[in-house]
């Protein structure tokens, strides 16, 4: 099977994650599915749960994955739960965990998503689309302080009130319904 999209590391993952051929396996950020692709096929008893936050990526998994039938297991969540994801599937014991941290370049490639300058889209940035709030509701809600802070925690940002004050100037100003890509002057 072709991966449409490349996992990183994915030799390496699979070398020292897989240690039992029996074994159980959580991927916790299973994206497209191109680990647990992996993983099963070096596990050819083994059991894998996916879990991802992102609902069309776990779709993707879906697909992906469904060659290996009951051995697969998915959940829409946050890794941080999975004790109770897991309990929940009733695994007691895993034999490895993946954690894949960062953004996956399908999220950043696709415009609707709202997390690229290269193209206009909507602002969302949500990796669950089926969480209440977005970032342009964020930032309608935010104060000056608030989103200084959330830039300069979250993006480790150093000029994080100058640029604060730029998006809430451009909010003020009606300019944040989406983003434009900028063309180069002529």
């Amino acid at each position: 099977m072709e991966l449409a999209h490349l996992p990183v590391m994915a030799a390496e993952v699979v070398e020292y994650l897989v240690t039992r051929t029996d074994g159980t396996y959580v991927d916790g950020t299973l994206g497209a599915g191109g680990h647990g692709y992996r993983i099963l096929n070096n596990a050819p008893a083994g059991r894998l749960l996916g879990i991802d936050l992102d609902g069309d990526a776990l779709e993707e998994a879906r697909q992906m994955l469904a060659a290996f039938g009951e051995r697969v297991m998915l959940a829409q969540g946050n890794f941080a739960d999975l004790g109770r994801i897991a309990s929940d599937l009733g695994i007691s014991s895993v034999d490895g965990v993946l954690l894949d941290l960062g953004f996956s370049s399908l999220q950043l490639d696709d415009p609707e998503r709202g997390f690229s300058f290269a193209a206009s889209g909507p602002i969302d940035m949500r990796l669950d689309r089926t969480a209440r709030r977005n970032a342009l509701d964020v930032i309608a809600e935010s104060s000056e302080r608030d989103l200084a802070r959330l830039i300069g925690e979250y993006g480790e940002e150093r000029r994080a009130h100058p640029i604060a004050r730029a998006i809430l100037a451009a909010r003020d100003d009606g300019r944040l319904a989406t983003r434009r890509t900028s063309r180069p002057r002529s």
